[in-house]
């Protein structure tokens, strides 16, 4: 505080009606160097501070990428059974369809199946699905066909299982695919053979 400001405070209090004790007590307050309502504050506004960025920095950290389940081979059984299937089916037995020509719409349509062994087989359960399909813009299933002219059949290799099946007549003359499909268990493992085979309906 200036000399200055030391004299007007006496001065404002020179006159002063009341007790010596009272009069010092003021002079003594307007002596005392006035603090800034924000350096008051600042004791605790440091602390909030600090918390408000600690929080910032909280909601802003990035969250670390949890690691993509696995699917280990044990728990997809029917995935590897399907490999499997497919890859036996390849190896012990293929599939031959009859050619056929000048197929009438309308008319039913017969097909003669061949099952040929490449190795010794036992099978069992076996089921034959056949299936008319339109080559169009949809691949249209026509027609589907469930036969069994066999159950179970012990076969060496080379030998040949036959069979002969009509399928629905159609009605719409075009090209055709044809589908057979063999399902059944070699030595209590599932297989799957499958042949295609074009034909056109006139």
């Amino acid at each position: 505080m200036t000399d200055e400001q030391i004299k007007k405070a006496l001065l404002d209090y020179t006159n002063w009606p009341g007790s010596p004790e009272k009069l010092w007590q003021n002079i003594i307050t307007e002596l005392e160097p006035k603090i800034p309502w924000w350096k008051k504050y600042q004791i605790w506004l440091t602390p909030m501070a600090a918390a408000i960025v600690l929080l910032i920095l909280v909601f802003n950290s990035p969250v670390p990428n949890q690691p993509e389940e696995q699917i280990e081979p044990d728990v997809a059984p029917e995935n590897m059974i399907m490999m499997r299937t497919f890859f036996i089916a390849e190896q012990i037995a293929e599939i031959q369809i009859a050619p056929l020509n000048n197929i009438q719409r309308g008319t039913p349509i017969d097909l003669a199946i061949n099952l040929t062994a490449l190795q010794d087989l036992n099978l069992t359960r076996l089921a034959l699905t056949a299936r008319l399909i339109k080559l169009d813009n949809d691949y249209q299933v026509i027609t589907e066909q469930e036969f069994n002219p066999w159950s179970e059949q012990t076969l060496a290799n080379g030998q040949v299982l036959t069979t002969k099946i009509g399928l629905a007549p159609v009605q719409e003359s075009g090209d055709y695919l044809i589908e057979i499909e063999i399902q059944g268990l070699h030595n209590q493992e599932p297989i799957v053979i499958n042949q295609q085979q074009m034909i056109e309906i006139n």
